[in-house]
Order: C-alpha cells, then structure tokens, then sequence
C-alpha cells in the first residue's frame, strides 16, 4: 500500500498549558530515544510515586485517519501469522492487554505477538498488516519499561542501522541513563502518518498523570518481523509532541 495518510490533527503545542511543553521535555540530552522522553515524564508528573496512575483513556472510539486497502496481497510473516487485511485501521481493533514492565501492551491472535522469550519476556512476531505494524510499535514502548528486558528489546525490536547501534551500546553500557526506574505511563490512541507494504508510521498517544504526548514510530520489516526504525542520531525525542486531547487520534487503551 503506498498512500499517504495525513498526520493527525489538533491544537496548537504552544497554547498547551501540558507539562511536555517545558523546555526539557524536547530537548534531551544524549542518547535520547523513546526512552529519554519516557524518563523525562518523571521530572514532570511525579511518575516514581506508586501511588499515582494515568487515567484511562476510552477504549473505543474513531480518529480521523482515513483507511485505504492495499493493491497488494500480502505474504505470511516468517513467524507463521497470516499476511491478513491491510485496511489502516480507523476504530480500536480488538485487544487483550498485558502490563508489560509498567506499561499494559497490545496483543491479539490476528496481529500478534506470536513469540514471547521465556528468557526476556520480550515480544515479537508481527503480523505484516498496518495492525500488526501498531501493536509491534505499542510493545516496544512497554518493553523499554523494564529494565531486566531493557537490552533484550532494543536487540530483537529495533531495526538493523546506525542508530540501532548507538542505542544499543547506550543501554549495554549505562542502562540506567536510557529509562527511568518505575517509569508510568499508559498507551491512550493511536494515529497512522503512513502506510505502505513494509513501511508504517504511527504516533502513540501517551498518557501520563501531567497530561499526554504523541510519539511517532516507523517500524519496517525486517527477517519477517516489524522492527522499529531508529533515526541515525538516536534521537527522536524531538519529534515528541505535547498533545492536550485525543482529538485526531483513536482512542486504545488497556483497561
């Protein structure tokens, strides 16, 4: 499928009065992926208490992300789960979620995972749909949460590249500078930026107990998985923008 999907509306980050619109919160130093902007969320909600939780966000409910088929007929993913419909999903697909380190992440029969390492507890087999491609990304962001998985997921989840491997001797060598210990935060919507046969973008919406942020992800595939695509630098903190509603998104959320 090569059409463009329009990236997700909403209000202007400036007028946000949200705690992702100071100045650190786009801004992170070093190595900063995912993970940067995840730890930073702490400096600003208290998220290190384990007395507070983010709000739910809905659990149903339509963006205003067009669906377009592809022209193409799909093959089965390596990992044995059918290529299946490559319609952009526009409501909350069917999901079952599980707390991932802090975080409750997506799984399904349809889209996966199909694999869980016994050893990691990590995640992976994708079905090669823009659904599969959604719940590969939304494990990613819980997998990070956990420190004992934390090298585990960036080697197995992440594409082969230069900011792979940057990322990767980050948490070999300081994991604790790369994620925040007891780190919270709950998926609340999904959009899709793009979508092709082997290409998605989406941004998560995230939501904290300080407001919410959306985070774009390319995952490609990649040994018949989708993997997430880590910028060159390492840093994609600053695409990370402050969002004050789900407006423009799909709400998804785990209960």
């Amino acid at each position: 499928m090569s059409d463009q999907l329009p990236p997700a509306g909403g209000p202007d980050p400036g007028s946000d009065p949200s705690p992702f619109t100071r100045p650190g919160f786009l801004a992170a130093a070093g190595v900063a992926l995912v993970l940067i902007v995840l730890a930073g969320f702490l400096v600003f909600t208290g998220g290190d208490d384990d007395d507070r939780q983010a709000d739910p966000a809905p659990t149903s409910g339509a963006g205003s992300s067009s669906a377009t088929a592809a022209t193409a007929t799909p093959s089965a993913s390596d990992c044995d789960l059918p290529g299946g419909d490559q319609t952009v999903p526009v409501t909350a697909p069917e999901t079952e979620w599980t707390l991932v380190g802090t975080v409750a992440a997506p799984s399904s029969d349809d889209a996966g995972p199909a694999v869980i390492d016994p050893a990691t507890g990590v995640r992976s087999c994708y079905a090669q749909t823009p659904t599969g491609a959604l719940f590969a990304a939304a494990n990613f962001l819980a997998a990070i949460t956990d420190p004992d998985a934390l090298v585990a997921a960036v080697e197995e989840l992440t594409a082969d590249g230069p900011g792979r491997n940057t990322l990767l001797e980050q948490v070999r060598t300081d994991p604790a500078s790369a994620i925040g210990t007891g780190t919270r935060y709950q998926v609340a919507g999904f959009t899709y930026l793009s979508a092709q046969d082997d290409v998605v973008t989406v941004s998560l919406a995230i939501a904290t107990t300080g407001g919410m942020a959306g985070i774009p992800l390319t995952v490609v595939r990649e040994d018949g998985d989708w993997k997430v695509d880590i910028p060159a630098d390492g840093n994609v903190s600053a695409q990370a923008q402050p969002i004050a509603s789900l407006s423009g998104y799909v709400p998804w959320a785990g209960a």
